[in-house]
């Protein structure tokens, strides 16, 4: 049998939806509105990463394709960054709360989000996405050094 040179994600996806009965979750490395409006179709709900998608601009964007397709959005990772971009989007399911991924937000700023009774709420008191880099902490895992104005 011949090697596959181009291999069809969205067609096997289709395929996968039609034969099993679950949703099917797709999408954490769309990297724009036109990966997101071409795996629409295929899948149950579009998992978009904010760090991946461009921005909270990119997720909105790439949400809007999602909910013209009546489809819900999983959030990808990045929950401090995520929270704030999922604010906007029309159709949200839910968003992936990795430990290991807090563990490292904990680690390098003040203002990390926390639970409560199992969603993830913006700090309204805090400017921005309320999150201040421990410049401290984070100056032995610096590889080239500068002086940064303060």
């Amino acid at each position: 049998m011949p090697a596959r040179i181009f291999y069809d994600q969205d067609a096997d996806l289709g395929l996968l939806r039609g034969v099993l009965r679950c949703d099917i979750a797709a999408g954490e490395y769309v990297a724009d509105v036109y990966e997101a409006a071409r795996m629409a179709p295929v899948v149950d709900c579009l998992q978009l990463d904010v760090t991946r998608c461009g921005g909270i601009s990119g997720i909105v964007r790439c949400a809007g394709a999602a909910d013209a397709h009546e489809l819900d959005v999983s959030g990808h990772c990045a929950p401090q960054v995520s929270t704030h971009a999922l604010c906007a989007v029309p159709r949200l399911r839910h968003l992936e709360y990795f430990h290991d991924h807090v563990r490292l937000e904990r680690m390098a700023f003040d203002g990390v989000l926390e639970p409560t009774d199992g969603s993830l709420r913006p700090d309204r008191s805090r400017p921005g996405m309320g999150l201040e880099l421990k410049r401290s902490d984070m100056e032995q895992h610096c590889v080239y050094r500068t002086e940064v104005a303060r």
